[in-house]
C-alpha cells in the first residue's frame, strides 16, 4: 500500500512537473499598478473583444482584437451604435453599416503590445471571448486601472488560475 502512495506521488510530482515547463499564449488582465493577474484566458481563434457604453454618445462601442503571430494585439475591427463628435471619421480603410451598428475595418498602425483601460462599472466594461461574457467590475472595483497583453503562461499556471478565478467569480 505504500508502495502505492509512493508512486502515485512520483507520478502526480512528474505531471506537476511537465505542465508547469509547457507554456501557452493567453491573454491576461492584470491590475496595472501591482500586477496581480486578474484573469487569463485563451481567445478562439486568437479573437476577442471590449465592449463599453462610450461617456458622451451613451451608445454601445465595441472593439475586435486580434492576436498576432508576434503576439501583440492588433485592432481589427470597431462598432459603435451613434455617430458623433470624437468618432474618427476616416481611420478604418472599410467603413459601413451593419444594421443597429457602425463598423470599421482595416486599420493601419492600430497594433500594440498592451492596451490599458480604466474599467468603468458605469461604462460596463466587458471581455467578449467567442460567444462568452465577462464583465471587468465583476473582477474589479471601478476606476481600477488594467493592463491587457498577451503572455505565455505555463500550463499548470493556466489552469490552476482557471479553476481557482472562476469558482471565486462563482461565488461573487
Amino acid at each position: 500500500m505504500v508502495k502505492r502512495i509512493s508512486i502515485l506521488l512520483l507520478m502526480i510530482m512528474i505531471i506537476t512537473s511537465i505542465l508547469s515547463w509547457i507554456h501557452l499564449s493567453v491573454v491576461t488582465i492584470r491590475h496595472q499598478r501591482t500586477g496581480e493577474l486578474i484573469w487569463s484566458f485563451r481567445p478562439k481563434n486568437g479573437v476577442f473583444s471590449i465592449q463599453w457604453m462610450h461617456s458622451v454618445e451613451l451608445e454601445q462601442w465595441r472593439e475586435t482584437f486580434q492576436i498576432t503571430d508576434d503576439g501583440n494585439i492588433k485592432l481589427i475591427e470597431s462598432r459603435f451604435r451613434a455617430w458623433g463628435a470624437g468618432v474618427p471619421e476616416h481611420e478604418g480603410k472599410i467603413f459601413y453599416r451593419d444594421q443597429e451598428w457602425f463598423v470599421m475595418k482595416e486599420f493601419e498602425n492600430r497594433t500594440f503590445e498592451q492596451l490599458t483601460i480604466s474599467v468603468s462599472c458605469y461604462a460596463n466594461h466587458r471581455i467578449i471571448d467567442h460567444s462568452k461574457t465577462y464583465k471587468m467590475c465583476d473582477w474589479v472595483e471601478d476606476n481600477t486601472s488594467v493592463v491587457i497583453q498577451n503572455e505565455e503562461q505555463s500550463v499548470l499556471a493556466y489552469f490552476y488560475h482557471l479553476i481557482f478565478k472562476e469558482v471565486s467569480i462563482w461565488k461573487k
